[in-house]
């Protein structure tokens, strides 16, 4: 891997909400409620977190459908890496 492109994905995790974001989906799938944090920045932060495929949208059941998020796979391993990462500063 190139060290161009592990600055890109370090800068994508490392923006504001963004690891909390990802510790809350990998709990459980949420809605965009029940996501903490500011409303843009949490808005701002979902739809790069989808771009680069960590989070994915998915419909939650219950008395009304509504849209929610959950962390996918590759998420889970950026997730583990930045945890070991932190292991070892």
């Amino acid at each position: 891997m190139q060290s161009k492109e592990i600055e890109n994905k370090v800068k994508i995790v490392s923006k504001k909400d963004a690891i909390e974001i990802l510790y809350a989906l990998k709990e459980s799938p949420k809605s965009f409620t029940q996501i903490s944090g500011n409303m843009d920045t949490k808005s701002k932060r979902l739809k790069e977190l989808m771009k680069h495929a960590l989070v994915k949208t998915l419909v939650m059941e219950g008395k009304r459908k509504k849209v929610g998020y959950a962390i996918t796979e590759k998420g889970i391993i950026i997730l583990n890496d930045v945890e070991n990462l932190g292991k070892h500063l």
